[in-house]
């Protein structure tokens, strides 16, 4: 009889020795014993060999005995691990690369970073995630030798976000933190975050970190997932702890976590890469692969964690949203969830909402929210929104390489993200009671053809189902549960084989003839290492009730009726399909009440109890068909609160700003009839002396510009007269003495106030010209004689003056120019250059946002920011933002923070690496501002 009392790592370790000297045996660690090739739930010592020899052709003393100490021993044939291993070398190429080198504000879990050392290599990796370091300061926990280099690892490096390549250029891309201590014993270390950096707890494409967990031998195989930033998200299993052994140059080694996965989930770059579970808990930092043996290799997260004094943050995640069709109404609705409260319930977009025939789908990708749908008009068109800090590109769904060719569907598709892409089945369009199952992909780059499905082996035999699938990911598949004839069915798809499963007919493993019943949608996710589902029953017309059965990768358990686990007679019931997510370490079921109610109700499960059912308010909160739910990423800046710059100056136009990262300049008209250029200078971008004259002589007749040139400040105004000539002042001591104003040139005048930016070595000012509404330009080379102006655009006009902002990332670098088009439209304005000299077409920047005058923008590490004020009578301020330099399908506009307005749009400026906003007092004359939120 096995001594299950007896530890099974003292026993492997007492008895490695012994076993590593035998023939052909090069690793000994802990794992669960296979059995008939599946893993058997026996805690074993797992022994790995050259090759299998049968018994009778090794002496006595080289057999390998099946049990020690008490437990089985488990042999496995497999490679040798070589001597060096692939995951170090750093490379760059491809389209997957280009996607991953973009900026994320905030700091983000499984986002690529490069160290650049002070030995003036580099080398790059993967940011794990955001902890507090043992000094209390937020830090980037990846592993020592991506933050500190393979060989002689040092501290004092510099992390960059994303990071340039250093094959094509030194410079590096966005510097945000500074290493600071590693682990000599294991492959991590940490790199203290830089003042004002954003950052937040979240994995990408996982979800918010809520702890940690060390994995136990009884807890193998154990199930996590990996977002690295080459591959992506992979689905891994734990499969042996506490290895040792010898590779292939009989060179000894020790691997404390090994992980196995499907081929392509690891790749240069991945390292750094946290494991996380289905309760979204750290298990493990990954730090090499061996490519020819399919398996890698982590640093249990408790050892990371005690090895660096570091702190693992839960008390900063994205919130969880909901989106659903309202009660008795077409549209689709949100609520959020912040600090465990959820917002009133609202319109996404009042003015022109999102229509919608069923529930809709919601899934996280990426930086995104995805919002797919069922077209309310009756064509069953597939319709997408995505959430980037504000809905926008709402869109009928097509293949990119066939973008007329729209998908249909009834109901929303279900949606997972599965090894990097994300997933949609959907049933067809035909008003059928056994629909066909389509499945249609996006790689963040494009979407794929619309497939009919069916089995691999089986392709005549298509999928049918009677209500929309649902997906999850599970033990390294994709799977899909779908109600078909009133049961419950489910197939599964392997990416590593790219094989499509038959479908089976869903019932327990102890009673399987008594197949799951049920009639909607069902909500599955994977938790605790199991597969758990909750559904509607099949008896929709007599009973609603909620129903609850599990998967452990072996045994399908019964199926249950949910009730309070105290109060066991009080069924929860609902109507349609429910969703349900992980969080907080529970599941928490959402669901249209019984009797198509309309109203919200939710529960949850620890894995034990049962809570109580909750109505949300009705007043509040209602719906038709059942809610979807999913964490809401945040990568969008965020402002509130105006402050006062001091209790002294006032103005009665806007404010002009620039910045060197040291210092940030404030310019603006005087309040009274004199009409001088004022000024005032912050060090620390929160308060400011009281204001000063540039110099006693320049006045202008309405708002200065201002910019950096030539580590030099600018500032530029309209002459005080009726010429409408353009003068600048420059200061080459910090603003202590001003230059006296001159003209930019002899012939250039303008109706509005300009604006400046520098790009590729030049001083650029933009403005309306002074006798028609067309948008010009001019330049200086050494910011003293300057170039005659040229239009910017030979098809565009504008009421008002220009803004304008340059824009770098590591593949593109364009100076951008926006107005307010010279029509009854209002309609903010685009066109953009990569050389100065050459301008492309111009776009409006969506469909719907408008302007009252003349806008501003800004650039923060690789993201654009716009900024104005709508033609209305609120004065209220709004932005919208982009990480690209395409000039079409912005984000809609943002309102910036009820609280604060102006008579004038804000102008922008980035100081320190966060945006700030100047504008006038709505109520008076002062002079106020508001900067980017921490996050």
């Amino acid at each position: 009889m096995l001594q299950k009392t007896l530890d099974v790592v003292s026993a492997k370790e007492r008895a490695q020795k012994k076993l590593l000297q035998l023939q052909g045996v090069h690793a000994v660690g802990i794992g669960n014993k296979m059995i008939a090739g599946e893993y058997s739930g026996i805690v074993a010592i797992i022994v790995s060999v050259d090759k299998k020899i049968e018994a009778k052709l090794l002496d006595s003393d080289q057999l390998i005995p099946p049990e020690i100490d008490g437990f089985l021993t488990d042999v496995i044939a497999r490679p040798r691990r070589g001597a060096v291993s692939d995951i170090f070398a750093f490379e760059l190429g491809g389209e997957r690369v280009k996607q991953e080198c973009r900026v994320y504000s905030p700091l983000v879990g499984g986002c690529r970073i490069v160290s650049a050392l002070p030995n003036g290599k580099f080398d790059g990796g993967t940011l794990g995630v955001v902890v507090m370091s043992r000094n209390n300061k937020p830090a980037i926990l990846s592993n020592r030798h991506v933050l500190c280099g393979v060989e002689n690892p040092v501290t004092g490096g510099r992390v960059h976000q994303p990071g340039n390549n250093p094959k094509i250029a030194s410079t590096q891309e966005y510097p945000v933190a500074t290493v600071t201590e590693f682990s000599s014993g294991y492959d991590a270390a940490v790199a203290e975050l830089d003042a004002g950096i954003s950052w937040t707890n979240f994995v990408l494409d996982i979800g918010p970190i809520q702890g940690t967990y060390d994995v136990q031998p009884a807890d193998i195989p154990y199930r996590v997932r990996k977002r690295g930033a080459m591959t992506g998200v992979s689905d891994l299993v734990v499969t042996e702890l506490n290895v040792s052994g010898v590779d292939c140059n009989n060179t000894p080694y020790t691997v404390n976590m090994q992980v196995k996965g499907p081929t392509g989930s690891y790749a240069q770059g991945d390292s750094g890469s946290v494991l996380v579970d289905d309760q979204y808990r750290i298990v493990g930092l990954l730090y090499q692969f061996w490519p020819q043996l399919d398996f890698a290799e982590a640093e249990p997260i408790d050892k990371v964690i005690s090895a660096l004094g570091v702190t693992i943050i839960t008390n900063n995640s994205p919130t969880l949203y909901m989106v659903h069709r309202g009660r008795n109404d077409w549209r689709c609705h949100e609520t959020e969830n912040t600090n465990d409260r959820w917002n009133g319930d609202a319109l996404i977009h009042p003015w022109d909402a999102y229509g919608l025939a069923n529930a809709p789908g919601l899934c996280m990708y990426q930086t995104e929210l995805f919002n797919m749908r069922e077209a309310s008009v009756g064509n069953h068109d597939t319709w997408c929104a995505r959430f980037d800090g504000a809905w926008h590109d709402d869109a009928r769904l097509a293949p990119t390489k066939d973008p007329s060719n729209f998908y249909g569907t009834t109901g929303a598709p279900g949606m997972a993200v599965y090894n990097g892409r994300l997933y949609c089945v959907h049933l067809d369009s035909r008003i059928t009671t056994a629909h066909k199952l389509w499945c249609f992909t996006y790689d963040g780059l494009s979407y794929s053809d619309d497939v009919l499905l069916a089995p691999t082996g089986d392709p005549g035999n298509k999928y049918l189902a009677s209500h929309p699938p649902s997906l999850v990911v599970f033990g390294g598949k994709l799977w899909c549960f779908y109600a078909y004839d009133y049961r419950m069915y489910c197939f599964t798809y392997d990416s590593n084989t790219n094989n499509w499963s038959q479908s089976s007919k869903l019932a327990p493993t102890s009673d399987p003839g008594n197949y799951y019943g049920s009639n909607a949608t069902p909500a599955v996710v994977s938790y605790r290492n199991k597969l758990h589902c909750i559904h509607l029953g099949s008896d929709f017309n007599q009973s609603d009730d909620l129903w609850h059965f599990t998967y452990d990768g072996s045994n399908w358990s019964a199926d249950e009726k949910i009730a309070p686990t105290s109060d066991p007679k009080n069924f929860s019931r609902g109507s349609y399909g429910p969703a349900a997510i992980v969080k907080d370490g529970k599941i928490y079921c959402y669901h249209e009440g019984s009797n198509q109610s309309g109203d919200i109700w939710y529960f949850s499960y620890d894995g034990t109890t049962w809570s109580s059912d909750i109505q949300m308010p009705p007043a509040d909160y209602g719906t038709t068909f059942g809610p979807s739910v999913a964490f809401r990423p945040q990568f969008d800046a965020s402002f509130n609160g105006g402050h006062n710059i001091n209790s002294t100056d006032k103005t009665r136009s806007r404010i002009a700003a620039c910045s060197d990262n040291s210092k940030l300049y404030l310019f603006w008209k005087s309040e009274d009839d004199s009409d001088t250029i004022i000024f005032s200078v912050s060090s620390d971008g929160s308060s400011w002396p009281a204001g000063k004259r540039i110099n006693d002589h320049d006045k202008t007749v309405d708002s200065p510009a201002a910019c950096f040139f030539n580590n030099q400040p600018y500032v530029f105004w309209r002459a005080h007269d009726d010429s409408g000539r353009l003068f600048f002042s420059t200061s080459t001591d910090g603003g202590a003495t001003w230059s006296g104003g001159a003209p930019i040139n002899d012939v250039d005048s303008s109706s509005t106030t300009p604006v400046a930016c520098t790009f590729k070595n030049r001083l650029y000012l933009f403005f309306k010209a002074r006798w028609s509404n067309d948008i010009l330009g001019a330049y200086s080379t050494d910011g003293k004689t300057w170039q005659k102006s040229f239009k910017v655009s030979g098809a565009d006009s504008t009421w008002s003056g220009p803004g304008a902002c340059v824009f770098n990332n590591l593949f593109d670098n364009r100076i951008l120019v926006f107005w307010k088009a010279a029509d009854d439209s209002n309609k903010l304005h685009v066109i953009s250059s990569n050389d100065g000299e050459y301008w492309g077409a111009s776009n409006s920047i969506n469909d719907y946002d408008k302007t009252s005058d003349s806008p501003s923008a800004c650039a923060r590490n690789g993201k654009l920011f716009l900024f104005w004020r709508p033609p209305d009578s609120t004065g209220t301020m709004y932005f919208s933002s982009k990480d690209n330099t395409g000039t079409k399908d912005w984000n809609q506009g943002r309102l910036i923070d009820p609280s604060q307005a102006s008579p004038f749009s804000p102008t922008a400026c980035v100081h320190n690496g966060r945006v700030y906003l100047f504008y006038k007092s709505n109520t008076d004359n002062s002079i106020f501002y508001t900067k980017e939120v921490k996050i």
